[in-house]
């Protein structure tokens, strides 16, 4: 709510308040991570994510997608797509891993025009509007 409201200072409290109590706990890492990015502590937030990817990896898409989202702001674009990649192939076809990869992909320019189709058709087909056999 802190963040949402614009208080990043207290947000970074009180995700570590809440780490304090509660050490490794996911979600208050995830608060964290993104604490510190608002905070305007680039390397620390992405370290963080970074962490939080492997060590809950298929539990928590959301790190994936805070982790690509990292490496979009620091100019990473082609680790972005990669991290998504990584984070799909653990979290299985996650829509909003998808839709990341759709634009991490438009943004870094570095897969094939077919690459990026297949990205479109999974996002589609897990909105249930595509079937491979259509085409």
């Amino acid at each position: 709510a802190l963040l949402a409201l614009g208080d990043p200072a207290q947000a970074l409290f009180a995700t570590q308040r809440a780490l304090a109590a509660a050490p490794g706990t996911p979600g208050a890492l995830l608060l964290h991570a993104r604490a510190l990015a608002a905070s305007g502590r680039w390397d620390d937030a992405l370290s963080r994510a970074a962490d939080l990817c492997q060590s809950t990896g298929a539990a928590l898409p959301h790190a994936w997608r805070l982790r690509s989202d990292l490496l979009l702001k620091a100019g990473a674009p082609s680790q972005s797509v990669a991290c998504l990649r990584e984070g799909l192939a653990l979290c299985g076809e996650d829509e909003s891993l998808l839709l990341s990869l759709v634009y991490a992909q438009n943004v870094a320019g570095c897969d094939s025009p077919e690459q990026e189709r297949e990205t479109h058709q999974r996002l589609a087909g897990s909105w249930g509007l595509f079937s491979p056999a259509l085409g």
